[in-house]
């Protein structure tokens, strides 16, 4: 919690390749308003975020840049991502959750909002959404022109608040195709 909060002279990679897991409260704060954090969002081997865990972590993180890759990520628990990346407008291109099945309410609220996220977002085995679990997920990010979801999740997608805003991003189309 709060490790290097507005530690704005950290500089270097995005630090965490090999993390597998992080539990409740994890990285809550970490590394807000660390603006001298570079590289590509990419957690290639998180299969799990906790309550909390990812809370706010990487706000305002304006030197994170490329796409954000959840590749292996399975589960986001209560606000998991909530804010995660709110403010990094660097992020931009595709983002993708291929293996999420599960998000806990308010799990991915705000968590790219005001990112630079162009493209499509897909999320191809996501069958559980608690409250508000994709609420505003995608705020202001006008670049994004599809989400992409199971064909057979459209009565759950359907029923979360945020859904009929396409979560944010107001130029979407959101298709039950996948």
């Amino acid at each position: 919690n709060y490790a290097f909060y507005g530690c704005t002279g950290i500089t270097g990679n995005f630090p965490f390749s090999k993390l597998t897991s992080i539990g409740s409260n994890g990285l809550n704060y970490a590394f807000y308003g660390c603006t001298g954090i570079t590289g590509s969002a990419s957690f290639p081997e998180l299969t799990s975020v906790g309550y909390h865990g990812l809370y706010s972590t990487f706000q305002g993180c304006t030197g994170i840049t490329g796409s954000a890759s959840f590749s292996e990520l399975i589960s986001i628990d209560q606000m998991g991502l909530y804010c995660t990346f709110q403010g990094c407008t660097g992020i931009t291109g595709n983002v993708s959750f291929p293996e999420l099945t599960s998000i806990g309410s308010n799990g991915l609220t705000y968590a790219f909002r005001g990112t630079g996220i162009s493209g499509s977002v897909s999320f191809p085995k996501l069958t559980s959404i608690g409250s508000y679990g994709l609420r505003y997920a995608f705020d202001g990010c006008t670049g994004i022109t599809e989400i992409h979801f199971r064909a057979d999740a459209q009565s759950v997608v359907q029923a979360t608040s945020g859904y009929s805003d396409n979560f944010g991003a107001t130029n979407a189309t959101i298709y039950f195709d996948l």
